[in-house]
């Protein structure tokens, strides 16, 4: 439960080493690197570190991975295991081994497939589009590229059907001096040779615009259409066959799959070092990085940096910084920074309430989710996914948290009575006809109470939980502000408050009644005569104080925001009955399979809704009702530079830096 302590790191090191150094770096995952300011040296007229050329080298051939490995891992024999997780690689031996030649000249190879084949579907497309065109011409047997001579005109159309019958149009043409062929029918046409002496060519083309005369360009064909379409069915043939071959190199490449994965990392690893090294400072002859490391790291880092040539030094933030914000937890709690996250990050050298939060997260998601089988559900989504599906960290944490409250889901359905609704009591009921099932195993039926049955008790019980956890709240706002050396402030800005909660509990639990009345008295006094102690006068320091019980209005509406728990516990379970009620009719055996369908698809509706609504409506009690009593926001994520881990794992750095570290302490 603490914000680690930040070092800004400065390091001059030769320009020939640094790309091997920050490689280093992002093995270890503990050091950020700063986009460095030319103003921060002026004196040495350092420039930004460019190394375009090789990023674009690199960019060029993720690209191409990119392309292949999709289609490559589609084509692959082998099945890609469910639950295989990402493969544990050295990037540093990768690339030093035939493997990676192997796996970049597959990809190559692949990529000029990809575009053979591409070429290959057009040119096919291209040679069936003319095969098409010049189908109706078939029976020509003249070529189709008619040249023009000095006294005669010649070519070819089509005419629309249902202008007029050929024998008319025919008729009429030869009237006009005018030679008209009918070639073939169909698709509504006339495929039509047209010929004529130029003399008729004026009455020519007045008749053939009547009857809607579309003219055929074949100005490439010079040969007849019988040898075209037989030279581009050929073609086709060959087109084919060597697609076909293209295919089976392709299959055949596809089996250097994990290696091209494996290449994906190195070079996009390489490319992220080069992406830190933009954001550094460079001379002729060295190069100079910023950034932070955790003060824990520090040992580690200097260990690594002593194995170059190179100068650094390690600074405690000035003033006027900002350090980014690493959280450390508990193996608990730290499954709930995500919470945090999606929030906004605690000011650096504020208060982390990751693990106090962590506990009332993981008590109102068991309160508004309280079902045994649903928590079960969870406890072996959030714990054995992970460990099939070996995911990244943050996914890891993120599906433990709700393993974690899955165990509370349990803990809650059994005090409050939530066995995928009231499901042993509807199967007793329906399927034994057990009357009053309840009274005969009262243990399903809730070791407290059912909600269901007593609404009231479990809306005392989701205030309860509001009114400690608003409470724990303002108990760091209260450290927070002793803290900063205001005791006083803080036993008069909190601790009136705690008197005034105190006093109206007692009204309602302890007789006399007077007795409350007194302690809520003495804390309403204790704002009075504290809260207006900036303003000027007594009158006015008398009125604010007065003003400042307004607050109890605040603080009434957050503690009722958590009647939330109420609804959302109820939800939950009146659904769950519902689908029982609805699944307990079925007699025969095809109603009974039936009625096992429903049963299942049902309570995995209302499990994906309700663990939905119960996360946010969680999260919101987390952000609007507690975080406001003390949280100090603004904070900026720790971001280390990290290696690609897209489908392989990259160990810690195993060198001495590391090694010698942990055999000291």
């Amino acid at each position: 439960m603490a914000i680690l302590e930040m070092r800004k790191l400065t390091v001059f090191a030769i320009r020939s080493q640094v790309n091997d150094m920050v490689k280093r770096m992002m093995r270890f995952r503990c050091v950020q690197i700063n986009q460095t300011s030319p103003d921060e040296f002026k004196s040495l007229q350092a420039r930004l570190f460019l190394c375009e050329e090789e990023r674009l080298r690199l960019e060029k051939e993720i690209e191409k991975i990119n392309t292949v490995l999709p289609v490559l891992r589609k084509k692959s024999g082998k099945k890609r295991k469910l639950f295989a997780g990402r493969k544990p690689m050295d990037f540093d031996k990768f690339l030093q081994s035939p493997d990676c030649e192997k796996a970049r000249s597959s990809v190559e190879e692949a990529s000029s497939i990809i575009k053979r084949q591409a070429e290959i579907s057009a040119e096919n497309a291209k040679n069936e589009s003319t095969v098409k065109s010049l189908g109706p011409w078939e029976k020509f047997d003249l070529p189709l590229s008619l040249p023009e001579s000095r006294d005669v005109v010649s070519f070819l159309g089509s005419i629309p059907v249902q202008s007029s019958s050929f024998e008319v149009m025919e008729s009429a043409m030869a009237e006009a001096g005018v030679y008209l062929e009918k070639i073939n029918e169909g698709d509504n046409h006339y495929y039509v040779f047209v010929m004529a002496h130029r003399s008729c060519t004026e009455a020519m083309n007045a008749l053939l615009s009547q009857y809607g005369f579309v003219r055929m360009q074949f100005s490439e064909e010079e040969e007849l259409v019988v040898d075209r379409v037989r030279k581009l069915g050929l073609e086709n043939d060959s087109l084919r066959s060597e697609a076909e071959s293209l295919e089976k190199r392709f299959v055949e490449l596809a089996e250097n799959v994990d290696l091209i994965e494996y290449l994906y990392d190195s070079d996009e690893t390489l490319r992220l070092a080069l992406v830190q090294q933009y954001k550094m400072l460079s001379t002729p002859y060295c190069c100079i990085m910023t950034g932070w490391v955790p003060k824990k790291e520090e040992n580690s880092i200097s260990r690594l940096l002593d194995q170059y040539e190179c100068a650094y030094e390690f600074e405690d933030p000035e003033p006027d910084e900002v350090p980014p914000v690493m959280l450390s937890n508990n193996p608990f709690s730290r499954n709930f920074e995500t919470v945090i996250g999606m929030y906004d990050y605690p000011h650096y050298g504020s208060f982390d309430p990751t693990a106090i939060m962590s506990i009332f997260y993981f008590l109102i998601f068991g309160l508004m989710f309280a079902d045994v089988g649903y928590g079960l559900i969870l406890i072996l989504a959030g714990f054995l996914g992970p460990r099939l599906l070996k995911p990244r960290e943050g996914t890891k944490r993120f599906l433990n948290m709700f393993g974690y409250c899955g165990i509370s889901c349990v803990v809650m359905g059994i005090l409050f009575g939530g066995w995928f609704g009231n499901l042993p009591y509807s199967v007793m009921e329906n399927l034994f006809r057990v009357e009053k099932p309840a009274g005969v195993i009262p243990f399903f039926n809730g070791v407290v109470f059912n909600p269901t049955e007593n609404i009231l008790g479990f809306m005392l019980v989701s205030l309860g939980m509001g009114l400690i956890h608003m409470c724990a709240g303002m108990a760091i706002k209260f450290r927070n502000i002793w803290k900063s050396g205001h005791p006083f402030a803080a036993i008069f800005d909190v601790g009136s408050w705690w008197v005034i909660f105190a006093g109206l509990i007692l009204l309602f639990v302890v007789k006399p009644m007077a007795v409350g009345g007194i302690v809520a008295g003495v804390g309403a006094a204790m704002l009075i005569f504290s809260q207006g102690r900036n303003a000027k006068g007594i009158v006015m320091k008398f009125l604010k104080g007065v003003m400042s019980l307004y607050g109890i209005v605040s603080y009434m509406s957050d503690l009722l925001s958590y009647s939330r728990i109420l609804a959302l516990g109820l939800v939950a379970g009146v659904i769950g009955q519902v689908i029982n009620l609805i699944t307990m009719m079925g007699k025969s055996v095809v109603g009974f399979i039936v009625m096992l369908l429903v049963l299942v698809i049902g309570h995995l509706l209302n499990l994906a809704i309700n663990v939905l609504g119960t996360f946010v409506h969680t999260s919101r009690l987390q952000y609007i009702e507690f975080f406001n009593k003390f949280y100090e926001d603004g904070g900026v994520k720790f971001e280390p530079a990290v290696p690609s881990e897209k489908f392989t794992v990259t160990p810690l750095e195993p060198a001495p830096a590391r090694v010698a570290q942990q055999s000291k302490s």
